[in-house]
């Protein structure tokens, strides 16, 4: 009878409680929340963007955790908020974060970009308001470090730089671009322009490296340690392809090789993928930081020696603590000679390649099988925004795709090589890439921002 039949569900409904009347939760509607959504970007760029990274206000207004926890009411409550009170949460939430844009936040992994006077060097004592020169003194020389802000060809790196942390205004507006599209890219029908500029993209990237008419493949990562745990995957899928499909059972002892000074990505990657941290050989540093090559055979010997299988190498292109620069070329020799994987974690290092003054620090490069590179580092993209790049076309996808037949048809509408998405291990993915886009159509090839935060570095030095 029709009193069995259930009722339709209907879309959950809210009393809005500043005009009483009902709405759909996740709807925008402009009667109601235009002038919300005003008055929140208002605030965001007034406090958030111009204030936050203004001399003349702190860093952060710390508290301590149990304090923190009283001033702003972090639960959720059982019944909706006003707008008023959640404009209210988003002065809170500005007022105690960190700012990491203001030109006195730094932090061990990573900094503001100080300001420039017009001298494009100079800079200001923040207590007397004295012009310093760029050797950070107001009169007489410093003896600078060798480093990627010095002449000195056989420097490690930039010991100081670290990754730079600015609020860009063009990476910012195309962080809220993405964020009001609200894209996730993995086929090309749910997102056709996002795709097409991932792919442009990551090929202009690829040139960059060196590779061939940036032929190769790439993909952006959801960080650097994913981008190098992606490496690894693709060099073992590379050395044994069997292991898509049978698993690591029978497999000979993997080792891949890297610095003592490396990114712990590398081990922790390997763990989760059941190589074993164990199976991370370190190789020495010299007195600059840089991996020691003659140490690195002595590994390679040893993996033999000892009925292991060596599969890769991941060199680093700035290391964390010292920024410095493996030689990159002697390394992609060895490889070659063994018949290995040569990975570069260029993370932090590859903004280097944009600058002709400081590529010649990743000499060799364009040698690698992979490289990772992140933008929000030494470029200031927002966070996050990483890459993988390849010399192989292909090797993404045999080692990672699954052809779910729901999602990745071969019969449709247009070429289905734009449907990239098979070839991460996510589906929904964010539009990481528009904001990197947005900005390198804004700045162009420039490099003149990348020289002069190196330039700021030798202050240390």
């Amino acid at each position: 009878t029709s009193a069995d039949v259930m009722p339709p569900l209907s879309p959950p409904k809210i009393v809005h409680q500043d005009s009483g009347t009902l709405w759909y939760a996740s709807l925008p509607d402009r009667s109601r929340h235009e002038g919300f959504l005003r008055s929140v970007l208002e605030l965001i760029l007034n406090e958030a963007v111009f204030e936050g990274t203004s001399r003349n206000n702190r860093v952060v207004e710390w508290k301590s955790p149990e304090e923190l926890d009283q001033v702003i009411e972090l639960g959720v409550s059982a019944e909706p908020v006003g707008h008023d009170k959640l404009l209210r949460l988003v002065r809170d939430t500005i007022r105690y974060s960190v700012k990491t844009g203001h030109p006195y936040f730094v932090n061990q992994l990573f900094s503001s970009a100080w300001r420039l006077d017009c001298t494009g060097l100079n800079r200001t004592n923040p207590q007397s308001g004295e012009v310093l020169s760029s050797s950070g003194h107001s009169g007489g020389g410093v003896h600078h470090r060798s480093g990627i802000g010095s002449t000195d060809s056989r420097a490690a790196g930039p010991r100081a730089v670290m990754s730079v942390q600015v609020v860009d205004p063009y990476g910012l507006a195309g962080q809220w671009l993405g964020d009001a599209l609200n894209p996730s890219l993995y086929t090309y029908e749910v997102a056709p322009v996002f795709t097409l500029m991932e792919e442009i993209v990551l090929k202009e990237m690829r040139k960059l490296v060196g590779f061939p008419d940036g032929q190769g493949d790439g993909i952006f990562c959801p960080g650097g340690s994913v981008a190098n745990g992606y490496a690894i995957s693709c060099a073992r899928h590379h050395l044994v392809p069997e292991i898509k499909t049978q698993g690591l059972h029978g497999l000979p002892r993997l080792v891949l090789y890297t610095s003592e000074d490396a990114h712990y990505s590398v081990k922790k990657m390997a763990s989760f993928m059941g190589i074993g941290s164990d199976n991370v050989y370190l190789v020495k540093c010299d007195s600059r930081g840089k991996m020691n090559t003659t140490h690195l055979q002595e590994q390679i010997q040893r993996t033999l020696d000892e009925g292991a299988r060596p599969f890769m190498v991941s060199a680093t292109a700035g290391t964390t603590v010292l920024g410095a620069f493996d030689p990159l070329s002697s390394i992609s020799t060895i490889c070659k000679k063994y018949g290995l994987w040569f990975h570069v974690d260029a993370a932090w290092g590859g903004g280097a390649l944009f600058s002709q003054q400081h590529k010649h620090l990743l000499d060799g490069i364009h040698r690698a099988d992979s490289v990772t590179w992140n933008p929000h580092k030494l470029l200031t993209a927002p966070q996050q925004c990483s890459t993988l790049l390849l010399r192989h076309q292909g090797v993404l996808s045999s080692c990672h795709s699954t052809s779910a037949q729901y999602l990745f048809q071969k019969d449709k509408f247009y070429n289905v090589k734009f449907d990239t998405g098979d070839k991460h291990i996510q589906c929904g993915r964010r539009v990481d890439v528009l904001k990197f886009w947005f900005m390198w159509k804004a700045k162009v090839k420039t490099t003149s921002f990348l020289d002069q935060i190196i330039a700021r570095a030798r202050i240390f030095m």
